[in-house]
């Protein structure tokens, strides 16, 4: 999780309101993941009271870790693995990206190897390229594409 956190910025972002009557995106050098870890063999309602009380939770976005994992030993050998996530850091489509990119890399560790990762592109590559779009030409595409 180290790891993740360490190649991929949003993961070490936090956004606070209120400044200057405009939203703020602080994006830190380091930041610990949230981890927790609890071996819950015999109480057969845990894992399940941990993610009602983490949903209920929320993340609050200028100062939370906007993504946590939590494990739970749950058997001699089975596990339960509950990862949330605020949306503003991940969705859907990327989570699958993340999830290969977590175990396969988990699973180099463990074999004393160092993973094998793609470079990540900076959000700001993407920014940059938006900046350049022309607008009036992408309404125009959508609004056709999305007509009737």
């Amino acid at each position: 999780l180290k790891l993740l956190v360490s190649r991929h910025a949003i993961l070490r972002t936090n956004f606070y309101s209120g400044w200057y009557g405009q939203p703020l995106q602080i994006v830190y050098r380091h930041k610990n993941p949230s981890f927790f870890y609890e071996d819950v063999r015999g109480r057969e309602h845990a894992v399940a009271e941990f993610v009602a009380q983490d949903k209920a939770r929320g993340f609050d976005l200028s100062k939370d870790a906007l993504m946590r994992v939590a494990v739970f030993r749950t058997g001699e050998s089975s596990y339960r693995f509950v990862w949330s996530f605020h949306h503003i850091v991940m969705d859907g489509w990327c989570l699958s990206l993340m999830t290969d990119e977590v175990f396969g890399a988990y699973v180099a560790l463990l074999e004393h190897k160092q993973p094998e990762l793609a470079p990540v592109k900076p959000y700001s590559d993407y920014i940059e390229w938006l900046e350049h779009q022309d607008a009036q030409e992408a309404t125009r595409y959508w609004s056709d594409y999305l007509a009737g």
